[in-house]
């Protein structure tokens, strides 16, 4: 069976790739850790008036997280109504987050440009020939950029990618973080968080 992954994240559980329970909107409610993660990592290098995307916001735990935090200038895409609706009855404050709901590529040539682009477990499941998205989101981030991505795992449904080299290797940006998931549990020793800041 060839892998659709559009018909895998439209609805996890009732997809032929069932098999794959981590990956249903549920699972993410409650990654407070993940979200600790990316809330303090944007904070140290980032005022309160940043405008900031995430790629693949499903649930918005992130989102909300951020907006808690005193970020109002937030904004996510995601493939996943299905992730959307569950999070929005989860969290109330991610009822009034604009979400695009559509898989990245065809959108992010028309995005807006923002202060930060984050992704959280998303990238890595974007197949090869979609690494011009990649070098979209250096277009679209005005300030940083924050991957925080399974890089040596290849599976299914995830791809993985040295981060570094792609967002540095044209020399516009600089990495200034890099830190093992496995700090944060649940998150494994093969995800990676890496923050790069464009060169002046």
């Amino acid at each position: 069976m060839v892998f659709d992954r559009y018909e895998f994240w439209r609805d996890p559980a009732e997809s032929p790739y069932a098999y794959l329970p981590g990956c249903n909107p549920e699972y993410f409610l409650e990654l407070d850790n993940v979200t600790s993660l990316v809330v303090n990592s944007i904070k140290r290098h980032c005022g309160y008036k940043a405008s900031i995307l995430e790629i693949g916001c499903g649930t918005g735990r992130n989102l909300v997280g951020l907006v808690k935090a005193g970020y109002t200038n937030v904004a996510g895409i995601e493939i996943s109504e299905k992730s959307v609706a569950v999070g929005r009855e989860r969290f109330p404050e991610y009822r009034d987050i604009e979400v695009t709901i559509a898989p990245i590529e065809d959108v992010i040539v028309s995005m807006p440009e923002y202060d930060v682009i984050y992704a959280q477990s998303c990238l890595m499941h974007l197949p090869r020939k979609l690494d011009w998205v990649i070098g979209e989101i250096k277009n679209k981030a005005k300030y940083m950029i924050m991957t925080n991505e399974r890089e040596t795992f290849d599976s299914i449904h995830a791809w993985g990618r040295n981060y570094e080299d792609y967002i540095t290797r044209d020399g516009d940006w600089l990495q200034i973080e890099m830190e093992n998931g496995v700090l944060y549990p649940p998150l494994p020793e093969t995800t990676i968080k890496r923050v790069f800041m464009r060169r002046i």
